[in-house]
């Protein structure tokens, strides 16, 4: 079973597992990100390395995850910035909705969600 606490580690697990079931290996995660070498994508799936910001959505990509999933990324790896997407959304609830009322449990549902996609395959 995936190591459901939100941390580095769990998450680099997640990433890991997710990366196994798509069939692909370090080096094509690396490649589609623009990384000459896999050692960083080695750093960020054992939890060691924090994702850039600006390479979120490209990573969520890169593992053929749901784009929802940047909101776990955000919410382990900023914090404070999920945070203030939280705030921003709130003025604007139409296109924030699931965010704004409740994001502790939209962050567990959309982990969850990946977590059983993967221990299906």
């Amino acid at each position: 079973m995936i190591n459901t606490n939100y941390t580095k580690e769990g998450l680099g697990r997640l990433l890991y597992e997710q990366r196994k079931r798509i069939g692909r290996n370090q080096g094509d995660i690396a490649k589609v990100l623009g990384y000459v070498n896999v050692n960083f994508i080695s750093m960020i799936e054992s939890g060691k390395s924090k994702i850039p910001i600006n390479r979120i959505a490209d990573l969520v990509d890169a593992y053929s995850m749901n784009p929802e999933f940047i909101l776990v990324i955000l919410h382990i790896e900023y914090p404070d910035y999920l945070e203030t997407i939280s705030q921003l959304a709130r003025r604007i609830p139409k296109i924030f909705k699931s965010v704004t009322e409740e994001p502790e449990k939209e962050i567990r549902n959309i982990y969850q969600y990946h977590q059983q996609l993967i221990e299906k395959s």
